[in-house]
């Protein structure tokens, strides 16, 4: 506490130093120290460029040179890597650009700005995000910070309402690419708080929910999808609203083990009944409603598999994959049931073989690692330890795996152990013991 006095003066020394050699700059070299402020992170000349292009007093062409300039003053530093060389500000000198920045009446011009460069930079790696694994993982973890601080300065403004919504989703897109469930959430709730009306509001609220079961957050995604549904009311599409219900009710029986509580027994029959009302005469719907309905079963009644083979037939007939692939799961398991294990490791690949050309979204993230979980245990409990290991690897290649060990390798470290692969199943995460019995609570470990 003694130390206050001391501590203002420095800080009053601070201060005047960088006073002083703000004013020693000519005027294009002051305008882009502070205008680069705005950057959180280290930024290049094309970016410094794009953010700052046609704004006086800096000359078009002359972006390098000023920047040069300004890490000769030890205002900047550069940052040499193997693109090229980058830019960045010490954080004390960050922060008096953007005192400057708004004391010349320029901070929103700015932010502004750099929020449209954010928009850009996100949607050419979203187009690019097919790229090689370590390759977008690069540019993602770059570029992440600069377009989390655009879409916290845009959502302060109030008015940007259209663009925290198109790059609020774009950034859970891309979170769920890198690995980042949890993340990816949290961003489409965020752009269904944004979105301009309530068809969007509830696309975005869906991608939330499958975000939410591909983390296993069974509680949020039951949240999220009731939240759809009420906002496809709003929107005045009862048959969306409906594929929402079944989808709930779904979801309870068939992964019981992501929901942190038991729900209540007769929550699943007045979801389905009431997805009944609203479905109409949608075959989605139905399908959707008839594959609730098969969950809600009893796996050895045989009006159960009567339940999946209409879905099936349905499913095929409309040529919806992920419907097919959920009828498949419940098939699976009522031939587990009847010790019919090598049809049920049959049914499992048909499922892997049927969304293998189909892009690894949010909204289908159960469907892929739950079709890879049942295909490994499938083919183990068959004594097909070759045919186990390819889901297994698979599952552990699946995006939004990438940050959670424990979950991309749990069948892996099964195939591994059971072949007497003990040098390769030690060299997996050490957090693996997390995995659990799996997400279905259905299937060979039951």
């Amino acid at each position: 506490m003694t130390g206050g006095r001391r501590l203002d003066d420095r800080h009053r020394s601070l201060r005047s130093t960088l006073d002083w050699s703000y004013a020693l700059l000519a005027d294009p070299d002051q305008a882009v120290l502070r205008r680069v402020a705005v950057f959180s992170g280290p930024f290049t000349v094309a970016a410094a460029m794009d953010v700052t292009a046609s704004w006086p007093p800096v000359a078009a062409g002359t972006m390098a040179t000023v920047l040069a300039r300004l890490a000769d003053q030890s205002l900047l530093i550069p940052v040499r890597e193997a693109g090229g060389t980058s830019y960045r500000a010490l954080e004390t000198i960050r922060q008096y650009g953007c005192e400057r920045l708004e004391n010349a009446g320029e901070s929103t011009e700015a932010y502004a700005r750099h929020l449209g460069w954010a928009m850009r930079q996100s949607a050419a790696l979203l187009l690019a995000a097919h790229q090689p694994v370590s390759e977008f993982r690069v540019a993602f973890d770059a570029l992440v910070d600069e377009v989390r601080t655009a879409l916290g300065w845009a959502t302060s403004q109030g008015r940007f309402r259209r663009e925290v919504h198109q790059l609020a989703t774009e950034l859970a897109e891309l979170s769920f690419l890198r690995g980042m469930p949890g993340e990816a959430q949290r961003r489409f709730e965020q752009a269904a708080d944004a979105a301009e009306d309530e068809s969007a509001r509830a696309h975005a609220l869906r991608s939330a929910a499958g975000a939410a079961e591909s983390r296993h957050a069974g509680d949020d995604a039951l949240r999220l999808r009731r939240a759809a549904a009420d906002a496809a009311l709003r929107a005045e599409d009862p048959v969306g609203a409906a594929v929402e219900l079944a989808r709930m009710a779904e979801l309870i029986n068939r992964a019981p083990g992501l929901m942190a509580s038991a729900v209540p027994v007769g929550d699943v029959a007045a979801l389905i009944s009431e997805g009944w009302t609203l479905a109409g005469d949608d075959q989605t719907a139905k399908a959707r409603l008839l594959i609730a309905e098969a969950f809600k079963g009893k796996i050895d009644d045989p009006g159960t598999i009567a339940l999946v083979e209409r879905s099936l037939s349905l499913a095929r007939r409309i040529g919806d994959p992920w419907i097919e692939s959920a009828a498949l799961d419940q098939l699976t398991s009522v031939q587990l049931a009847r010790g019919e294990v090598r049809a049920a490791a049959s049914s499992a690949v048909r499922r892997t073989e049927l969304l293998a050309s189909l892009p690894v979204t949010p909204a289908a993230g159960l469907e892929f690692f739950d079709s890879l979980v049942m295909a490994a245990e499938c083919a183990v409990a068959a004594g097909d330890l070759r045919a186990a290991r390819p889901p297994a690897e698979r599952l552990r290649d699946l995006p939004f795996y990438q940050e959670e060990g424990h979950l991309a390798t749990s069948r892996l470290l099964v195939v591994t152990v059971l072949a007497g692969d003990w040098e390769e199943a030690s060299a997996w995460p050490s957090d693996t013991g997390r995995a659990g019995g799996g997400p279905g609570g259905h299937g060979p470990e039951t």
